[in-house]
């Protein structure tokens, strides 16, 4: 596990990198650090580069993760955006992330491409 949390004040970002395995600890921890960072810097706008990342989290754990935004006190105006790996690996896994988060109301969309991601979170 490898990850990092930090605020990009020239776009008004916060920005979580993951390298190598993770878990859904992993993701709890990175979740609660990023929403801290977004209070603290008055921001709704958070990237998550998990392109040269490996999950590990249990398909069901992934299924949970839009319950621990409502638990934390995450708000709906947020956006959340993921660079995803090119390969077929987690595809599947990834787009059902997207999937779940969308149909509980939550502003997710995955891309490929980093330059992409941030143009979509700061358009409104």
């Amino acid at each position: 596990m490898a990850w990092d949390v930090r605020y990009l004040e020239d776009k008004n970002i916060v920005f979580i990198v993951q390298t190598g395995p993770s878990t859904y600890q992993d993701y709890e921890e990175q979740t609660r650090k990023a929403l801290e960072l977004g209070k603290e810097h008055n921001t709704h706008l958070f990237l998550g580069d998990r392109s040269r990342a490996t999950n590990t989290a249990e398909i069901m754990d992934i299924y949970q993760l839009p319950a621990l935004y409502e638990e934390l006190g995450s708000c709906r105006t947020n956006k959340y955006t993921l660079i995803v790996p090119e390969s077929d690996n987690e595809k599947d896994e990834y787009r059902f992330f997207e999937t779940t988060c969308n149909n509980r109301e939550w502003n997710v969309k995955l891309f490929q491409d980093k330059q992409d991601a941030i143009e979509w979170l700061q358009t409104e």
